[in-house]
């Protein structure tokens, strides 16, 4: 199960964060349509005009073909999801956060490192 994220860069225009959500909600629904079991640990992040997260939509939340499972199993299958996603976005933080300290160590010793996070350099120190 890896990660990887896919940027809309143009986004579209809402009245307001509830109309965003209502049209990602439809969005998720295509995206999983026919393949709802693989896209159980699908999540979709809605987004204002300032980049901040408004909503996260799971996509186990918003599968139509759980509805036919008993309430509790649902329930059950929900948390799991929930839970392996939240610890794959911890085990992100801690690489990201060891890939920040290698290059913070690097410029402490004067040696050159390049390092990136989640796309974004975090620094080139050169060799003296």
């Amino acid at each position: 199960m890896g990660h990887r994220s896919v940027l809309d860069r143009e986004g579209m225009p809402f009245a307001d964060d509830a109309a965003a959500i209502v049209h990602a909600e439809a969005v998720a629904l295509e995206l999983m349509r026919n393949r709802e079991r693989a896209t159980h640990f699908w999540s979709l992040l809605v987004r204002d005009a300032g980049c901040r997260v408004v909503a996260v939509l799971r996509f186990v939340d918003l599968d139509p073909t759980l509805a036919d499972f008993d309430p509790a199993l649902r329930s059950t299958m929900r948390r799991t999801v929930h839970a392996a996603g939240d610890l794959g976005a911890t085990v992100r933080e801690v690489r990201s956060s060891l890939l920040r300290l290698r290059s913070t160590m690097a410029q402490a010793d004067r040696t050159l490192h390049l390092a990136a996070a989640d796309g974004e350099r975090l620094r080139a120190v050169a060799s003296p």
